[in-house]
């Protein structure tokens, strides 16, 4: 069975939404904090009720007036589940409709279907009792032949030869109809339906109902109960229970320790499922069902078993709840023989982050099933889902989008494209992208200092290849940035980009003019490197000093040393794009701002190498890091330069 889609009507912070289409295997929901990914969740066991409150309605505190939340879901059902169903029972009728059997006479036999149509209730009981069917003496229940029963369960079965669809609605009351492809819903028309029960290896004529939808809520409810199960952090699986056998496990997985223990006879299919659980929980080495006066329980081994010292196994009810959690969704994704729906609520908060990457990938290789996972992880969100839903909250109402197919491949490959990954960017506000490595580990400490409302809200990211921005790419380049992240994004997973930040190296004034040009969101640095901004001798003395006490070189470095040394290399030409008339043009200009000129990453890395004798070189995302955190805390002024730029597009 599978949840083809649901409507959601005055649920929680549900108003109310259109359709929601799922799809097999993975359906991911995602969204922020208490936008209501739990409650759409609950919404899929069709058995809530939680009416919506706003300041819409005038209802106030008085509860009774409120209308009761409607859940309407669209079911699509195999006829191998319809046959099993309706079939394999051992308590409740099945059902055969006459209507569907074309006609059918009563002979001495049995029931044939084959000729003879009645519209008599009466009449038929009369004639079933003409040719000695056995009555029960305490109602009008009547024995038909096995064989009579499988014939008429054929002919019903090829009534539904391919998928047929079936609704459910929970509202006021709770309303179930079947719809098959190829023909108009059978609640529509008034068919009639033969009960038949197995009794004691007996299957007895239980009487006729006079619509196929007064049996369906019954049939929808049992496959609905035996077909979704939902788990969340909360959830406790059973780990000591009696041995009485179920043919399924129960919706709040309390008996799995004796559904193990039936499991465990199909012994191939049993070392599947514990290399499975071993996959996701390597710690688990082995996994034993103790049987104990007529009781099963679950044991763990976390080690190499030991003959003989069972009592050093663990108890499942020792173990973590994410434990019990594996072994009931492992086991109901190996042993069911018909598909399930498999609700999962944030992984994650009962999973370490590898372990659940590895349940995804797990239950990525049994998509015959139907998962829907609340998540928050961008691992499991970037890992091609086979179906994305995203939940936002908007005045007080959740509002849901599905992200299609073909919008998936896009973002995909602009992703791809441009080197990014989702990890880095999913749960911010906005994106700022910036030249290299150096400023995506820098800036989120100057956004921290001068704008503290925004660190955690801001993503700062390296351009992959900031050459892809020249003039004759700009325009393509810019439209795949802003595919993913603008305002024409088709993503609502990437945040939009605030400003694309670059430094001047190697950038004519008319380039810098054609690139801001070409991209409006564009812009540059005052200073020709970020390594420009911590040329400060007070900084790079202390970053030294530092090396020194850990190597224990028992040197000391000074501000004025460092200065020296500056005073004695900037003109070097190397540091001057080798133009060794460069500085002698420019010296005037140069003498006051020859910090924001010069190649100051090539300038610390002589320095380093030079004044520590070779022992460390300069590291741009370790040391610019240290450089930065010092200027912060002690001249925060030297980002001045900086901070205006920033000013234009940040909110202060």
């Amino acid at each position: 069975m599978y949840i083809k889609k649901v409507r959601i009507s005055n649920y929680k912070s549900f108003n109310g939404t259109q359709d929601v289409l799922l799809s097999r295997g993975i359906n991911l929901v995602v969204g922020k904090n208490n936008v209501g990914k739990t409650a759409f969740l609950e919404t899929l066991t069709f058995n809530v009720n939680n009416p919506h409150l706003s300041d819409k309605k005038d209802f106030g505190l008085d509860s009774s007036l409120l209308e009761p939340s409607q859940i309407t879901g669209r079911l699509t059902i195999k006829p191998e589940e319809f046959k099993r169903f309706i079939f394999n029972t051992s308590k409740k009728p099945f059902f055969l409709s006459i209507s569907l059997l074309s006609d059918y006479q009563i002979d001495s036999t049995g029931i044939m279907f084959s000729g003879f149509a009645s519209h008599d209730t009466q009449r038929e009981m009369l004639q079933l009792q003409s040719i000695g069917a056995s009555p029960d003496p305490n109602s009008f229940y009547y024995e038909v032949r096995r064989e009579t029963a499988e014939k008429a369960l054929e002919k019903m079965y090829e009534y539904f030869s391919g998928e047929f669809t079936s609704s459910i609605s929970i509202g006021r009351e709770r309303l179930c109809s079947f719809e098959n492809f190829h023909r108009k819903p059978v609640s529509e028309s008034p068919v009639k339906c033969f009960g038949i029960e197995l009794r004691g290896g007996s299957y007895i004529l239980t009487g006729l109902y006079t619509q196929a939808k007064d049996v369906a809520y019954e049939f929808i409810n049992k496959i609905v109960e035996e077909s979704i199960y939902k788990f969340d952090i909360h959830r406790r699986i059973g780990y000591n229970v009696n041995l009485a056998v179920k043919s399924h496990l129960l919706p709040d997985c309390s008996n799995l320790p004796s559904m193990l223990a039936s499991f465990q006879a199909d012994t191939p299919l049993f070392n599947q499922y514990k290399e499975a659980v071993k996959k996701v929980l390597p710690d688990i080495s082995e996994i034993i069902i103790g049987l104990e006066g007529g009781e099963a329980e679950i044991k763990l081994w976390n080690r190499p078993p030991i003959p003989g010292r069972i009592d050093l196994a663990i108890p499942l009810k020792d173990s973590g709840t994410g434990v019990g959690q594996v072994l009931a969704i492992l086991y109901i994704v190996i042993a069911s023989t018909t598909p399930k729906v498999l609700i999962i609520d944030e992984p994650n908060s009962f999973l370490h982050p590898s372990a659940s990457r590895r349940l995804i990938s797990i239950l990525r290789e049994y998509s015959h099933h139907q998962y829907i996972i609340s998540t928050h992880s961008p691992e499991i969100i970037a890992s091609n889902p086979d179906n994305l839903i995203f939940l936002t909250l908007e005045d007080g109402e959740t509002k849901v989008k599905v992200l299609e197919t073909k919008q998936k491949q896009n973002i995909q490959y602009a992703m791809q494209e441009i080197g990014l990954k989702l990890s880095d960017v999913y749960g911010f506000d906005s994106i700022l992208w910036v030249e290299g490595p150096t400023e995506q580990v820098c800036f989120p400490k100057i956004i921290s200092r001068f704008y503290p409302k925004l660190e955690g809200n801001i993503a700062i990211v390296a351009v992959r290849h900031t050459g892809d921005f020249e003039k004759k790419y700009i325009d393509t380049t810019y439209s795949l940035y802003e595919k993913i992240s603008g305002t024409g994004s088709e993503s609502f997973l990437i945040p939009p980009a605030v400003a694309f930040v670059f430094d001047r190296e190697g950038k004519s004034e008319k380039e810098i003019v054609d690139w801001i040009r070409g991209g409006k969101k564009i812009h540059f640095t005052e200073v020709r490197l970020y390594e420009n901004y911590v040329l400060d001798e007070d900084a790079i003395a202390f970053v030294l000093n530092g090396y020194s006490a850990q190597y224990e070189w028992n040197r000391v470095y000074t501000p004025e040393e460092i200065s020296d040394w500056f005073e004695a290399k900037k003109v070097d030409p190397k540091y001057w794009d080798n133009d060794p008339k460069y500085w002698d043009k420019n010296k005037k200009e140069l003498e006051e701002k020859w910090k924001d000129k010069i190649h100051a990453a090539k300038l610390l890395e002589d320095l380093f190498t030079e004044l520590s004798e070779t022992r460390v070189s300069y590291q741009k995302t370790i040391d610019s890091v240290e450089l930065t955190e010092y200027l912060l805390e002690n001249k925060p002024e030297a980002f001045d330069s900086l901070k205006q730029l920033l000013d234009k597009f940040l909110p202060k």
